[in-house]
């Protein structure tokens, strides 16, 4: 027989109920909070990245776009609502910013030498080694091309060929570095 509680006669005791029932339970509301919050959390990705591009905090919005992919691995099943409810379109569009705003800043050549490297170091972080490097590249062939360009012609041909060689040279090696 079950014991009843004294206070209501139609409740069981609280010795007679079970400690796992209480453990599934309290792992089942965690479980619950832990998909919400990832919800809640790939919703306000577009946004935070927004926000970090407008600022040019590249370093944060790159920590906001492990965070996203690390929290999408975890819970794999929320894909279709994802792509459903179009948190997917708007997640993969502010990524695609994030990216054109790296390149960007990569292909302007107003940065100095440590900027470059950071933002480098960042888009190899995230996978776009490649868009990187092109870019960069993209950025330093322009500056070796306008610097021959100002080289003038004096006469001497061979005088022109070795400024135009000792300038092009010391470009990509400074490149290189």
């Amino acid at each position: 027989q079950r014991q009843m509680c004294i206070r209501d006669r139609t409740k069981p005791c609280l010795a007679q109920l079970n400690v796992s029932d209480f453990r599934q339970k309290a792992e089942l509301q965690k479980s619950v909070n832990n998909v919400a919050s990832a919800l809640e959390m790939l919703v306000n990705v577009p946004d935070e990245l927004d926000a970090h591009i407008v600022e040019r905090q590249f370093e944060r919005a790159v920590r906001v776009v492990e965070r996203a992919r690390s929290v999408q691995q975890a819970h794999e099943a929320l894909e279709p609502q994802l792509v459903a409810s179009g948190v997917r379109a708007a997640h993969n569009a502010a990524v695609a910013r994030l990216r054109a705003a790296m390149v960007r800043v990569l292909r302007s050549g107003a940065t100095d030498a440590a900027e470059a490297r950071a933002v480098i170091a960042l888009m190899r972080r995230v996978g776009w080694a490649e868009s990187a490097r092109e870019a960069f590249l993209e950025q330093r062939s322009r500056a070796i091309g306008a610097a021959v360009r100002r080289v003038a012609f004096g006469g001497d041909r061979r005088q022109f060929v070795g400024d135009v060689a000792r300038l092009v040279f010391a470009r990509i090696v400074a490149t290189v570095r």
